[in-house]
Parts: C-alpha cells; sequence; structure tokens
C-alpha cells in the first residue's frame, strides 16, 4: 500500500493552489506505478526515490509521462519533508532529471521555500516555415 498526500501548492488564502499528490516513500515503485498514481490523481505528482544526507531524489509524473522537473511540486515534498523533521538544517540539494537544484528555507510556520532554477540551455534553432504566399492564404472579406 502508497500513501499519498495532498497537496495544494500556492494557495490564496483557504483556496486555490496547484493540487500536488504526493508519495514520501517511494523508492520501492517503478515508474509505471508512479505514473499510474499520477493519472489516477490527474495532477501532476512528487515521488521522494532517496534520501541521503543533504541529498534527496526526486521524481514528477503526470498523468501521461514522467517530467524532468516541477517546482511546485518540489516545495510540497520539501515541506512535507521538513514538517515530518527529516529535513533540519534549512538547505537540501534536490536531485531531478533535469539537475541538481538547492533549495532552501526559513524558519517561518509554514517555512518560505525558495527553488534554485538552472542556468538556461539552447538547443539547436527550430525549423521554422516560410509564410505562405498572400495568394495561397484564404482572405476573408474585411470592411469596405
Amino acid at each position: 500500500m502508497v500513501q499519498v498526500q495532498q497537496w495544494q501548492v500556492f494557495p490564496r488564502g483557504t483556496a486555490g493552489g496547484n493540487p500536488c499528490p504526493l508519495v514520501t516513500d517511494a523508492q520501492d515503485l517503478t515508474g509505471g506505478q508512479m505514473r499510474a498514481i499520477a493519472a489516477h490523481y490527474g495532477h501532476e505528482s512528487a515521488f521522494v526515490t532517496r534520501l541521503s544526507g543533504s541529498m534527496v531524489k526526486l521524481r514528477y509524473f503526470v498523468p501521461r509521462h514522467e517530467m524532468r522537473m516541477c517546482v511546485h511540486a518540489t516545495i510540497a515534498a520539501v515541506t512535507t519533508l521538513i514538517g515530518s523533521g527529516v529535513l533540519t538544517t534549512g538547505q537540501v540539494t534536490i536531485g531531478t532529471r533535469s539537475g541538481e537544484h538547492e533549495v532552501t528555507w526559513d524558519d517561518s510556520g509554514p517555512p518560505a521555500v525558495t527553488v534554485g532554477q538552472l542556468p538556461p540551455w539552447f538547443g539547436p534553432p527550430a525549423a521554422v516555415h516560410a509564410p505562405r504566399p498572400l495568394s495561397a492564404r484564404s482572405a476573408s472579406p474585411g470592411p469596405s
């Protein structure tokens, strides 16, 4: 049996926010099982797959595939681990498919969690299609 916590991240007051199912004990789950859990809940979901010292490994799934990174799910996971006493130092490295992210928090209740972003990277330029000549476009009559 897997315990799934339901989070609302970035709520405004008592309503709204981004839903985020979270599994904090997911080291024995397969990728297919994680995706199935995300599909069951219908939202971006986070899975803690490893805790070791100052490193937490997270995986993120939406109903149809795995994602490289999800900031609101990272905040839910870190806030949960702080609340359970697993994280206590004010800083942790989060290992994700996109790389390692430094995460910090303060002593407020609930803690203000900050997720460091990696520098942008750029792949090869995307193919751009030339616009069709005006004669090949369908024109709609305008006002006269």
